[in-house]
């Protein structure tokens, strides 16, 4: 099932059909968002019409995400470097069993 949401972006009226598995709150946190890219982008930037305000925001937030995606590659980089620091301390602890007569 699905639903209609209608929001508005750069004082224009869209109707979203939403799948029910996506929260409503979530989506409409994401539309806050691209409408405050929208807002930045058309106050800095005037003369540009909607289409070219709109793929600037693109742009800025898809540079936002490889950034993050980096980041977060790093973090899994580096948490992998200290699991297996750990890895190799916890060998080094273990004393095997030996048998003694």
């Amino acid at each position: 099932m699905s639903r209609n949401l209608e929001v508005r972006l750069l004082d224009k009226s869209f109707v979203f059909e939403i799948p029910d598995e996506i929260n409503r709150d979530e989506f409409i946190e994401i539309i806050n968002y691209l409408e405050d890219k929208l807002k930045k982008i058309k106050s800095q930037s005037s003369g540009l019409d909607s289409f070219k305000i709109t793929l600037l925001a693109a742009i800025n937030i898809t540079e936002e995400l490889f950034t993050l995606k980096h980041e977060n590659q790093k973090l899994v980089d580096l948490l992998k470097k200290i699991d297996s620091a750990f890895q190799s301390i916890e060998k080094k602890d273990k004393v095997p069993i030996k048998y003694s007569s």
